[in-house]
């Protein structure tokens, strides 16, 4: 008697709850997958089996969280899904066997669930992709390469992503760039330099244009066939003024003289952008009246471009002892046609390099004496800063739509590494 009063009142309070009732149903099986002590928490009463109330479903995950410390769970909807621990992850999207992958050594999730190393070396969540690199800035993200000046004698050479031995393609190139299945670059001869165009992956070199040897050239940039570059004196190169060059339809032409020396190229669409000493200016490749797009600028330098807007970084560091900072040092934009200038990022050293990808812009942010330097990452129309790497050495990466590829010291062979990680 006593056994079937208690179970009396088992029934009225499964039954009746304390407030919302739901329904008498059977357990479907996206619940059975998450709690597989199911059996235990059932109840029988008076022939009838009773569904689990939500609050006991609860417990049921917690206990299998419990039981797979690399797991837990969360409601979301009605069905359960895996948060797993830090280092872990779902990648399968199979609750069954919990969060399955250490994405610390897995060369297939390698820091995030579907970064693949492509079976290269996956460590602490970082892919290693070249050991003991000799680089040279610029390192350009291509297709399914890395290209990079690197080796003794230096060259110009071509790195998968996923990893290998790098493959040389030309020596001593003073600048390069890549436009689709073609690779561009300056070079120096005895008497002149040339602007040189070869496809990217082999055959003959084409002769594009020549330059005397009074006109240095300093960076390069291709879009669409049309080339750029700026030259100006070695010895005084802020002070002396400089020439912006353009190639396109089989010609090359200067397209303005500069008051100061002008310092980096850029090409977007038909026209050509450059900056100097406290200003940013346009002009269209095929010639024409140069236009004026910032001034007032502290030592703009480094460019990136969207369909509307200019980039660029700009800085005034001042020294302390053997240490440099910037007191107005960050990125900004205006609209390619001139306008507002807006600051989208300050910065606590002189940036160096800049990418946009993704409606999201890259910047390095200095490189302290002995320390490693921080890469961060913002909107294009500014917002929070976000850290995208932080034991950055050397001043150059490179991104694509997946992944960062920057030089790093090995934590622990002290050794210097070229790596690609996750920054989605």
């Amino acid at each position: 008697m006593q056994r079937l009063f208690c179970l009396k009142i088992v029934t009225f309070v499964l039954l009746c709850g304390c407030g919302n009732q739901r329904p008498v149903r059977d357990a479907q099986p996206t619940d059975r997958d998450a709690r597989p002590a199911l059996r235990d928490l059932s109840a029988i009463v008076d022939g009838a089996t009773l569904d689990l109330s939500d609050n006991v479903k609860r417990d049921a995950r917690a206990d299998l969280a419990a039981a797979k410390p690399d797991a837990a769970a969360q409601d979301v909807g009605t069905d359960a899904s895996l948060v797993c621990s830090t280092g872990r992850g779902d990648c399968d999207g199979q609750r069954s066997n919990g969060c399955e992958v250490q994405l610390a050594s897995s060369r297939r999730h390698c820091g995030r669930c579907d970064h693949d190393c492509s079976g290269g070396r996956c460590e602490s969540g970082v892919c290693i992709l070249l050991e003991q690199p000799i680089l040279t800035c610029p390192l350009i993200s291509a297709g399914d390469a890395l290209y990079l000046v690197t080796g003794s004698p230096q060259g110009l050479s071509r790195l998968s992503k996923q990893g290998g031995t790098p493959s040389k393609l030309i020596d001593r190139p003073i600048a390069y760039a890549i436009d689709g299945p073609n690779l561009y670059w300056l070079q120096s001869q005895a008497t002149q330099f040339e602007l040189l165009r070869r496809p990217l992956l082999s055959g003959s070199a084409s002769l594009l244009a020549t330059l005397g040897k009074s006109d240095v050239p300093r960076s390069l940039a291709v879009h669409q066939g049309i080339a750029a570059w700026v030259t100006g004196d070695y010895l005084r190169w802020d002070n002396n003024g400089g020439t912006v060059w353009g190639y396109s339809s089989g010609q090359s032409k200067a397209l303005a003289t500069t008051r100061d020396g002008p310092q980096r190229a850029l090409v977007d669409g038909a026209a050509i952008y450059w900056s100097e000493n406290d200003a940013l200016f346009g002009v269209q490749a095929s010639g024409g009246s140069p236009w004026l797009v910032a001034k007032g600028q502290d030592a703009p330098l480094h460019l990136a471009a969207d369909s509307t807007h200019l980039y660029w970084t700009f800085s005034s560091p001042t020294s302390a002892g053997s240490m440099t900072f910037c007191p107005t040092c960050g990125i900004a934009r205006a609209p390619k046609a001139g306008g507002a200038v807006q600051v989208i990022a300050t910065t606590t050293y002189p940036p160096q390099a800049l990418a946009l990808q993704n409606q999201v812009i890259f910047w390095q942010d200095g490189n302290p004496p002995a320390q490693p330097a921080t890469i961060r990452r913002v909107a294009v129309g500014g917002g929070s800063l976000e850290t995208a790497a932080s034991d950055v050495r050397g001043g150059c990466f490179a991104v694509d739509a997946q992944s960062l590829y920057y030089v790093r010291e090995n934590p622990t062979t002290q050794q210097q590494e070229l790596v690609k990680v996750p920054w989605q």
